[in-house]
């Protein structure tokens, strides 16, 4: 075998190095390819995952503000017939005294006399 030359040593050595150069490159870039499919598939099964929870907690709240509003309904009637009550009580107990009765906006009756 015949020696190598300086020159034969630079082409072989920078054949190498551009092998193993080209082959890290190629599996760095197939590595972050990867990398980013991964991520985007995570990303996107959490973001499932959110709005579920989100979608079962409006269905929570959606059905506590019903009942509240029903609640806050009915409480608004009975007061609504109360006043009714207490004011027609009112005007059949003093109409005979000749006395008129009135209601401010506040629900309070008033007397004039």
């Amino acid at each position: 075998m015949a020696p190598m030359s300086v020159s034969d040593i630079f082409i072989t050595a920078g054949a190498i190095l551009g092998s193993v150069g080209v082959g890290g490159a190629t599996v760095a870039a197939l590595s972050g390819w990867l990398g980013k499919v991964w991520a985007n598939r995570l990303m996107e099964q959490d973001r499932a995952k959110y709005a579920s929870d989100l979608e079962a907690l409006k269905s929570r709240f959606e059905q506590s503000h019903r009942r509240l509003q029903a609640e806050l309904d009915l409480r608004s009637s009975t007061k609504d017939a109360d006043r009714v009550r207490r004011t027609s009580g009112a005007l059949e107990n003093h109409s005979a005294s000749g006395k008129s009765a009135g209601m401010d906006s506040s629900g309070k009756i008033f007397w004039k006399y």
